[in-house]
């Protein structure tokens, strides 16, 4: 459909940089995955994107033309926002076929429009029912439809799914991935759930204060966080201070091998990558289990009194106040929020 360059774009509120110098290109058909915590700027960012936000500096280019300066119906982009913005007093045909009429499509070209695309988000056969008479999800369904029937080159969507509980989100998700998939539209995807993300994404961005921490496929931004802000921020992650002196990196009484230059670091390991069993290395003991389904995450005191989360296998039966032997796995080191070893 279309390619998205963004070049040094800011977005500042007096003294407050919202969207701080931020590049980014994002290819043809491919989904990317805005990332962050609220205040990050990500929503900020897809408003400039869409045009309902004007930068305060850089350049928007989409397939090479900059559309900083055009106004938002002028674009080539749709966006569905969290609420889902139906007009009540219209039913859904009416809804979808809004805009195709303020292009002046004829009515054949609209009635086969609407029935391509209802087909598409699971909808046909309701047609005349007003907003009322659907569900959360049904409504968001006929908010994407609205926007993917004008047949935009850039879809973005803000947050759409937030309003809506855990199962209906995913289920959605799954549905929009696959419309996505099929008509080979370029997405940009705004959410602050790091699941929804890792499931739904080509590229994740994830933005902290305005700024771009890391940009990579969910595996990289899982497996490989560059920043320890990622590395905290992207599922569960045990930090933990430690000192390294003469390549030796000290912890809980163990020395493990760290190539870097002496002073304070991060110590970042996830809880499946802690070795557990006899002769691990570390004595320690079980403080707190919660049983998550596919494992237990388990709350484990170390001697010197760190507590860190171990994935447990369901099948090994322990108990608060158990004690549990483990020892550490792979592992990386940050140090002023960038990476600076991996075991």
């Amino acid at each position: 459909m279309a390619s998205l360059d963004l070049q040094d774009i800011s977005k500042r509120y007096s003294n407050l940089a919202a969207v701080d110098t931020l590049s980014l290109s994002i290819a043809d058909g491919e989904l990317v995955c805005l990332l962050g915590p609220s205040g990050s700027g990500k929503s900020t960012l897809l408003r400039m994107i869409g045009g309902f936000e004007i930068p305060s500096s850089g350049k928007i280019l989409i397939d090479g033309v900059d559309v900083a300066p055009v106004p938002p119906d002028k674009r080539p982009t749709a966006m569905v926002f969290q609420s889902h913005a139906l007009w009540t007093h219209m039913n859904v045909w009416e809804n979808i076929a809004f805009g195709l009429k303020l292009r002046k499509f004829s009515r054949d070209e609209v009635a086969a429009k609407i029935a391509r695309v209802m087909e598409l988000v699971g909808l046909t056969g309701y047609e005349k029912r007003h907003p009322s008479q659907l569900s959360g999800g049904q409504q968001q369904r006929v908010a994407i439809a609205r926007s993917i029937v004008l047949e935009p080159k850039i879809l973005l969507l803000d947050e759409p799914f937030a309003s809506l509980d855990q199962h209906l989100r995913e289920h959605l998700r799954e549905e929009v991935r696959q419309i996505q998939r099929q008509l080979g539209i370029t997405t940009i995807f705004v959410t602050h759930g790091q699941d929804e993300a890792l499931a739904l994404a080509d590229r994740i961005v994830v933005m902290s204060k305005g700024k771009i921490e890391q940009v990579g496929t969910p595996d990289e931004i899982y497996a490989r966080p560059q920043t320890e802000f990622v590395a905290g921020f992207i599922g569960v992650m045990n930090l933990v201070s430690a000192t390294v002196s003469g390549g030796s990196l000290a912890f809980a009484g163990e020395a493990l091998s760290a190539p870097v230059a002496d002073g304070l670091a991060t110590l970042a390991i996830r809880p499946e990558d802690w070795k557990v069993g006899e002769g691990a290395g570390l004595k320690a003991t079980v403080t707190r289990t919660v049983n998550l389904g596919a494992y237990v995450l388990a709350d484990v005191a170390l001697p010197d009194g760190t507590t860190v989360k171990v994935h447990l296998d369901k099948a090994r039966a322990v108990r608060e106040g158990d004690p549990i032997e483990i020892g550490i796995g792979p592992f990386a080191l940050y140090r002023d929020n960038m990476v600076i070893h991996r075991s």
